[in-house]
């Protein structure tokens, strides 16, 4: 039983070990295009990324998923500082997506009704893993670029340890996502994707 555990251990270590030289290897997209860009809500830091590829042309329309459904469009473009036209014109909004399965059900769904095949993917560093695993997963034939925003360097040896939990919780979550896309189908098929979408989605006209 020992020598299974630390089997086990040294398994996950060096998963873990590949996992954390994945997220440090990913790059920003430089200066490729796309024709949208989704952003996985969670930071400021990741609205701001958002606004910058907007506004550098990368792509012509953006996705904010998973917002809080008390969180209004006005507040949204106060957050990300863009002006009315801007944000009119080209930022579409997501409030279905609980968590990263959600955010992929909910990005496919815009996607194949706005007629995108690729996509700049904005969200944090150590997430960009999981997060390509479960929309390529429900949209297999579409481009998705890694846009990822570093997570940040902390000062102390707390918070070091903070972040290493986190980081190995989302290995975990990461696993499960990549055994469930090895062994599972996404469930429902385009038609299924838009339903269950529904009224959580607004494009230029919706919440105020």
């Amino acid at each position: 039983m020992l020598v299974g555990f630390f089997a086990f251990l040294a398994v996950w270590t060096g998963g873990f070990l590949q996992f954390s030289s994945t997220v440090v290897g990913h790059r920003q997209a430089g200066t490729q295009k796309a024709d949208g860009i989704v952003v996985l809500t969670g930071s400021s830091v990741r609205l701001f990324e958002g606004r910058k590829l907007l506004r550098e042309g990368r792509a012509g329309r953006l996705l904010l998923s998973g917002v809080n459904q008390a969180v209004t469009r006005g507040e949204l473009k106060q957050a990300m500082g863009l002006t009315d036209t801007e944000f009119n014109c080209c930022v579409d909004i997501g409030w279905q997506a609980k968590d990263t399965v959600g955010n992929a059900e909910e990005i496919a769904a815009w996607a194949r009704g706005q007629g995108i095949g690729s996509m700049l993917v904005v969200t944090d560093d150590y997430h960009i893993p999981r997060s390509l695993i479960e929309l390529t997963r429900q949209m297999p034939e579409a481009r998705f670029i890694a846009h990822p925003v570093a997570s940040g360097q902390v000062p102390n040896l707390m918070g070091r340890l903070n972040a290493w939990r986190r980081w190995a919780g989302e290995f975990n979550k990461y696993v499960v996502s990549l055994i469930r896309m090895r062994v599972f189908a996404a469930p429902g098929g385009h038609a299924g994707q838009a339903s269950a979408f529904g009224d959580g989605f607004a494009q230029r006209k919706g919440r105020a």
